[in-house]
């Protein structure tokens, strides 16, 4: 969409050569159209199989780095340090295993929300080229029913049905890891401090 945004911004058209620009123009568009009607079925298809795989991947990622700050919060460095640093190191390949691996994920759900604001760029270059194009033309009508599946269709993979996987959950399960050692944490050192 962009590159054809892109085209129609740089093109000096004459008003004989109009006929066939629009011409390539809606067979671009319709492209376009097909496209996304194709990346809407793969990506029925891609959360359909692994919706489960994700949320158990995940879940399970964090259920691990939780149980290793709960160890390393318990383990006093002094004692053993090859213990500590190992499961130090855990915790980090765990954390990266639960986001960082998952992040493309997101990456998905923000170029699919996108789509909206690029339709929309392309409709006023249209309007800029073609200011004499009628609003119920043909190439209105693509331009609309890509803005229209669009926002209805996101494109956000779930995990079980229950979690988008989108940047604030992933902030928000880094930010739970660390509220959850910084809470155990704390009451180790009063239980400590008690006895």
């Amino acid at each position: 969409m962009a590159r054809l945004r892109l085209a129609l911004d740089r093109n000096k058209t004459l008003p004989e050569s109009e006929g066939i620009l629009r011409g390539d123009l809606i067979g671009e568009l319709t492209a376009i159209r097909r496209c996304q009607m194709e990346i809407l079925n793969f990506y029925t298809e891609v959360d359909a199989f692994f919706r489960n795989i994700f949320f158990f991947s995940h879940f399970l990622d964090q259920a691990c780095t939780m149980g290793f700050v709960a160890t390393v919060i318990i383990t006093d460095p002094s004692k053993n340090l090859g213990d500590w640093l190992y499961n130090c190191l855990s915790i980090m390949f765990f954390v990266g295993y639960s986001t960082v691996l998952l992040l493309p994920l997101a990456h998905v759900y923000e170029e699919a929300e996108s789509t909206n604001f690029q339709v929309y760029q392309l409709s006023l270059a249209i309007r800029r080229n073609f200011p004499g194009e009628a609003s119920d033309s043909q190439v209105h009508e693509i331009l609309q029913a890509l803005m229209g599946s669009s926002e209805r269709n996101s494109i956000v993979l779930q995990g079980s049905g229950c979690i988008n996987f989108t940047r604030p959950w992933f902030a928000g399960t880094v930010t739970l890891g660390l509220s959850f050692s910084v809470l155990a944490y704390e009451i180790t050192q009063r239980s400590n401090s008690r006895s």
